[in-house]
């Protein structure tokens, strides 16, 4: 009797067993099981919604189609939106701006922001060095209340990332374009005007890291 009990009690847990590794077999996740990680992309100061590029505030800034800005570039892994207002813009530096090789250094007429319409291009194309990583961008002068800086990787065709709303007479430095398995490749900036279009005198330049 104790031998049959035993019998039982053994068959049992095969059956156990074998239920689970079916179980596991046909992908059912279990509640113990690792969750996949979600991406925050507000850390990167925007958000995703329906696909297209939401501003931390809420506002549109790219209306994507079928994964494309209607420029047709895609975004970058490590795309990121630059805010320009009081709490990360700096005022407009003479030393880095006297600085680097300039991409562009003058005035130029930019459109008005349509859907995350990447305007004007500044300048020719460029490349980073080991020696220039970094981007800067000013935005000197003009009859445009705020103008919006995207740096393009024409290479890649991705959208590297994008300075909303920077203020006459302010600027921004930007690390983390260069890549030194790919300092081949190369790189645009173009600009628009937020809220309307107009003259803006504006500064982009390559620059050491600080």
């Amino acid at each position: 009797m104790k031998l049959k009990k035993i019998s039982v009690i053994l068959l049992a847990g095969i059956l156990t067993l074998g239920i689970s590794a079916v179980t596991s077999a046909n992908g059912i996740i279990h509640k113990n099981s690792a969750k996949p990680k979600q991406v925050n992309t507000l850390d990167k100061g925007y958000k995703l919604v329906n696909g297209n590029v939401y501003d931390k505030y809420g506002n549109l800034l790219i209306a994507m189609k079928n994964g494309f800005t209607p420029d047709g570039y895609t975004l970058s892994p490590n795309f990121s939106v630059v805010y320009g207002d009081n709490t990360n813009e700096e005022t407009a530096s003479s030393l880095v701006s006297s600085t680097g090789t300039d991409i562009f250094n003058g005035t130029k007429g930019v459109p008005k922001i349509t859907n995350g319409t990447q305007g004007a291009q500044l300048g020719a194309d460029f490349s980073f060095t080991s020696s220039e990583p970094d981007l800067y961008i000013e935005y000197s002068s003009g009859t445009v209340n705020r103008v919006n800086f995207s740096l393009n990787n024409i290479t890649t065709g991705q959208v590297i990332t994008w300075f909303s709303n920077v203020q006459a007479g302010k600027s921004r430095t930007y690390s983390g374009a260069y890549n030194s398995s790919r300092s081949g490749d190369t790189f645009n900036v173009k600009a628009t005007g937020q809220g309307g279009s107009g003259n803006v005198t504006l500064t982009v330049k390559t620059v050491p890291h600080s």
